[in-house]
C-alpha cells in the first residue's frame, strides 16, 4: 500500500512539473543534506536534491541520496540509495518575506545492502551461537512534515523540517546457517529494531535541516 501511495506521490510530482503549458516555474532551489553525510547511524548518504516552486504556494522537491562509508554498529560499508518525493504547501504567499513555514506530504524508498554480525539463540539446544551475515533491506514510507525555510541570503536558503508517519521494511537476511533462529541480542538501537528479518511496518520520525542555493 505505501509503495502504491510513494509512487502516487513521485508521479503527481512530476506532473506538476512538467505542467509546463499551465504553470511557470517560479523558483528552482538545489539542496543539499549535510547531516546525511555524517550520519553513520543509518548509513552515510551522498544526497543530493531539487525544489521547484510552481506557484506562490506549491512546490515539488525531489531527492536522492547514495549510500557509502561505514557502518557504526557493525562497522561494514552498505551498498544501495534512499529517494524522496515531497509535494508542499506554504501557508503563505512563499515571495512574502525572507521566512515561511509549509506542510507536506513525503513519499520515501530506501534500498540497502550490508554485512552485519550478531548472536543468535538455537532454538533447538538454547546454545548461543555468533555469525556473520548479509542483510537485503528494501523500505518504503510516508511521512506528513512541518517546516521552515529561511532566505539566508539572496541565493542561500535554510530548511528545518520536523514529520511523523509510517515505514513498510523488508529485510532479508542472506547466509544464514540456520534462518529460523532468533536474535539472543535484546539491544534494542541495533538489531531488533535495525536489522529485525521479515516484512513490517513501524512508525517513522523525521527531522533535520538542508541548505539549499537557488539556481533560478
Amino acid at each position: 500500500m505505501l509503495k502504491r501511495y510513494f509512487i502516487i506521490i513521485l508521479l503527481i510530482s512530476f506532473r506538476i512539473v512538467n505542467a509546463q503549458d499551465t504553470l511557470q516555474y517560479k523558483k528552482i532551489i538545489l539542496k543539499v543534506v549535510p547531516l546525511n553525510f555524517i550520519d553513520k547511524f543509518s548509513f552515510q548518504t551522498a544526497q543530493v536534491g531539487f525544489e521547484f516552486i510552481f506557484s506562490s504556494r506549491y512546490s515539488a522537491d525531489f531527492s536522492y541520496g547514495h549510500v557509502f562509508g561505514v557502518d557504526f554498529y557493525n562497522h561494514s560499508g552498505g551498498n544501495g540509495f534512499k529517494a524522496r518525493s515531497e509535494i508542499r504547501r506554504y501557508t503563505s504567499t512563499y515571495f512574502n518575506g525572507n521566512r515561511n513555514t509549509y506542510f507536506a506530504l513525503e513519499g520515501f524508498f530506501y534500498k540497502i545492502d550490508y554485512s552485519s554480525n550478531s548472536d543468535f539463540t538455537n532454538y533447538e539446544d538454547s546454545t548461543i551461537y555468533n555469525e556473520d551475515y548479509v542483510i537485503n533491506k528494501n523500505v518504503w514510507g510516508i511521512n506528513f512534515t512541518y517546516g521552515i525555510q529561511t532566505n539566508i541570503t539572496k541565493r542561500f536558503i535554510f530548511n528545518t523540517y520536523i514529520g511523523i508517519g509510517i515505514r513498510i521494511k523488508d529485510v532479508q537476511h542472506i547466509n544464514r546457517t540456520r534462518p529460523e533462529d532468533s536474535f539472543y541480542s535484546v539491544d534494542l538501537l541495533a538489531v531488533n529494531v535495525r536489522d529485525k528479518q521479515g516484512n513490517y511496518a513501524t512508525p517513522n520520525l523525521t527531522a533535520g535541516f538542508k541548505i539549499g542555493y537557488i539556481l533560478k
